[in-house]
C-alpha cells in the first residue's frame, strides 16, 4: 500500500459512483472499532488519523448526494473586510427552503460538548429554520449529551453510527438520508431531545 502521506487520491476531494461503492468505503474505514490504532484505508491506501476524519466527512455528504439530495462540499466563509477564513464549514445540505449546516467527527473518542456548541452558534447565525447535522461515527460522552438537551431552541441534531448504518441497510437508497434527517427532527419535535436513534417506533395517525 502507498505510505499514508503519498495518497493519489484526496481525501476531501472525490465522489462514490454508486451505493455499493459507499458501502465499500465505510467497510474500509474500520467504522466497528474505536481503535485508533486500527488501520483505516481509502481505496486501498493507508491513512492517518486526520485523512480518515477527512474521508468520513465527504463521505457523509456523499451518502446525501447518492440519496438525492443537494448542497454544498466543504467551504470556508470568509471575514469580509480582509477574507481570511472566519468559519470552516463541513457541508451544507438543502431540501427545498430548508437548510442544514454539517459537521463530522472521526475521533477514536466519543464527541465532547465543545463541538456541538460551536455548530449550534454557528446556526444561530443563519436564517431562523436552518438546522445543524452532527454525525460523530463513534457517539457522544454523556455529558455532551446532557449538555445538549439544554441548547434551546434544538438547532442541533446528533446522529451517530447507528443512524447511518440504519440509512445503509435501506434496499432503496433514494430518498433515505432525507428519512434519516425527518425521522431524527420528528423525535426533537415529539420529545425536546436531539439525540434519540431514528430505527426507535414513531407511532403517528394519519
Amino acid at each position: 500500500m502507498a505510505a499514508s502521506s503519498d495518497l493519489t487520491v484526496s481525501p476531501t476531494d472525490w465522489r462514490a459512483n454508486n451505493v455499493p461503492a459507499l458501502r465499500e468505503i465505510w467497510n474500509d474505514l474500520q467504522l466497528t472499532s474505536e481503535d485508533e490504532n486500527v488501520e483505516r484505508t481509502f481505496r486501498g491506501q493507508r491513512l492517518t488519523p486526520e485523512q480518515a476524519g477527512s474521508v468520513f466527512e465527504r463521505w457523509i455528504l456523499e451518502a446525501f448526494r447518492l440519496s438525492g439530495m443537494t448542497g454544498h462540499y466543504t467551504y470556508p466563509v470568509p471575514l469580509r473586510g480582509s477574507g481570511k477564513p472566519r468559519e470552516q464549514i463541513d457541508g451544507m445540505i438543502l431540501d427545498g427552503w430548508q437548510g442544514f449546516l454539517l459537521e463530522a467527527k472521526l475521533w477514536s473518542m466519543k464527541t465532547d460538548f465543545g463541538p456541538i456548541a460551536l455548530l449550534h452558534t454557528l446556526v444561530d447565525t443563519r436564517p431562523v429554520g436552518t438546522l445543524g447535522l452532527f454525525f460523530s461515527a463513534f457517539g457522544y460522552t454523556l455529558p455532551a449529551l446532557e449538555s445538549a438537551e439544554l441548547l434551546r431552541p434544538v438547532r442541533v441534531l446528533l446522529f451517530d453510527q447507528s443512524d447511518l448504518v440504519w440509512a445503509l441497510r435501506s434496499r432503496s437508497f433514494r430518498g433515505r438520508m432525507a428519512e434519516m434527517v425527518r425521522r431524527k427532527w420528528m423525535r426533537a419535535v415529539q420529545l425536546g431531545s436531539p439525540s434519540f436513534a431514528v430505527s426507535d417506533k414513531i407511532e403517528l395517525f394519519n
